[in-house]
């Protein structure tokens, strides 16, 4: 049961802090893309980015969170 808690605990922090993680790393590589011929990939870079800013893909990191926690509070409750 503690295995399967702190499993469930890192799932739930790894979605956000991920999410953030790789916006920043995004965002320093479009920094980086200025040549006319990498205009293209910075502009699907862009759009990645957007996706990641969306509400849907806020949604979407919410229902997740919900699952890990409903799945902590049931492990919770099964380890009693």
């Amino acid at each position: 049961c503690p295995l399967l808690k702190n499993y469930l605990i890192q799932i739930l922090k790894s979605c956000f802090s991920d999410t953030d993680r790789a916006l920043s790393l995004l965002e320093e590589y479009c920094k980086k893309l200025r040549k006319p011929e990498e205009q293209q990939l910075k502009n699907a870079v862009k759009k990645v980015m957007g996706i990641f800013r969306s509400s849907l893909f806020q949604a979407l990191l919410d229902c997740v969170a919900y699952v890990c926690v409903s799945l902590y509070v049931y492990v919770l409750h099964l380890c009693r």
